[in-house]
């Protein structure tokens, strides 16, 4: 999905242009999963240095992903018994203790649990019981929600540029500041040079208005 998206140059550069890096809490985190990406390759400590780290992230596990946040995705789903792309999930109806999930092709599953991930207002319109099954409290907080629109920015530049981006004082930086840009990062140093020999890349976020 596209908060887990990686754009890729002809020549093998990487740019992360949804979720920046992984942030564990605590060790006791879900330790066996992590501890699978790590042997992989698919994690690794995030070394650099973000300005304008968010105090609640700060003195936390930091991981990046060599290969692009996609991998992580694509590491994870091995592990599923079937991945079903392009369906549109419309309905979800309690049944017996499980959850029957009714697709917009006529199709149907049953689940031991739904784990849903969608912006609350596409949440607030599926069918079923879905919304019967939150309190007044739930169902109030998320019709409170709103959003504002991101755009992200990736730009690959030739090798002969490395030397200049990566000689920046960090690796990342939040502009909270900023009236438009909320992030930027230099790919290829967040990866410690993993992000592909062929190009240096960097990314940026943005917003339509201030949030």
């Amino acid at each position: 999905g596209g908060r887990m998206s990686t754009a890729r140059s002809v020549d093998g550069g990487v740019a992360d242009t949804g979720a920046q890096f992984l942030t564990r809490s605590s060790p006791e985190v879900f330790p066996e999963v992590y501890g699978e990406l790590f042997g992989r390759g698919v994690l690794r400590p995030m070394t650099g240095r973000v300005a304008g780290m968010k105090e609640e992230l700060v003195g936390k596990e930091h991981f990046v992903a060599p290969r692009g946040m996609s991998s992580v995705v694509r590491e994870l789903a091995k592990g599923a018994s079937s991945v079903r792309f392009a369906t549109r999930v419309c309905a979800l109806h309690a049944q017996d203790g499980m959850w029957r999930v009714a697709a917009d092709d006529g199709t149907e599953e049953l689940h031991d649990a739904v784990v849903l991930t969608m912006p609350a207002p596409q949440l607030l319109q599926l069918g079923g019981d879905v919304t019967s099954s939150l309190s007044p409290e739930q169902l109030h907080g998320l019709s409170r929600v709103t959003y504002t629109s991101r755009y992200a920015l990736a730009a690959f530049y030739p090798e002969a540029c490395r030397a200049a981006l990566e000689g920046l004082p960090y690796t990342a930086a939040f502009l909270d500041g900023h009236s438009v840009i909320r992030y930027v990062s230099i790919e290829s140093s967040k990866r410690d040079g993993g992000g592909g020999s062929g190009s240096s890349s960097s990314s940026s976020s943005s917003s339509s208005s201030s949030s």
